[in-house]
């Protein structure tokens, strides 16, 4: 189901990348394409970090059009802990792969001036997906912990609703 392994890893290392000051004077890295310095760049500006809510459905969505509920995060240490999860799932690999047709139950979105890198997350399945690269992994060690995030400390104190349909 995964295309591509690489695409996904790079993808997880520009949230790595987050934590980490930018150097202004830096040159870009030779092995990156221009997309990942563009989503490095989206992930360390830091001006907008979004969770989506879906609802139940097996039919294919539009992971920016059709949620039920939209929030804003603006509490910074909600944002390093969900950088520090996808992060670290890089190099989780499970031995046994089930086969499941994810029902998609929220979505992380990081943008910056109509840039994006955009992760959905099915609990059902343990499944992540990098949507720009559309790759799949699993995400059971770190499972828990988003649900934790996603259901009990996403409320009026860490993010701001922004539209609830």
């Amino acid at each position: 189901m995964i295309r591509n392994p690489f695409t996904f890893l790079a993808a997880l290392f520009v949230l790595l990348a987050c934590s980490e000051p930018v150097r202004e004077s830096a040159p870009p890295a030779s092995n990156q394409s221009p997309s990942l310095e563009r989503a490095i760049e989206v992930v360390q500006k830091e001006s907008g970090v979004y969770l989506y809510r879906y609802a139940e459905t097996i039919e294919p969505i539009d992971p920016r059009k059709d949620y039920t509920e939209k929030y804003r995060i603006f509490r910074q240490s909600t944002i390093e802990d969900l950088r520090n999860l996808v992060a670290s799932n890089r190099e989780y690999e499970p031995e046994f792969k089930a086969r499941c047709l994810p029902v998609w139950d929220a979505g992380l979105e990081f943008r910056d001036e109509g840039q994006s890198v955009m992760f959905l997350f099915s609990f059902r399945c343990n499944t992540i997906r990098y949507v720009e690269g559309n790759l799949f992994k699993d995400f059971t060690p770190q499972r828990t912990a988003f649900y934790k995030i996603f259901q009990y400390e996403i409320n009026d104190e860490s993010a701001v609703l922004i539209e609830k349909r």
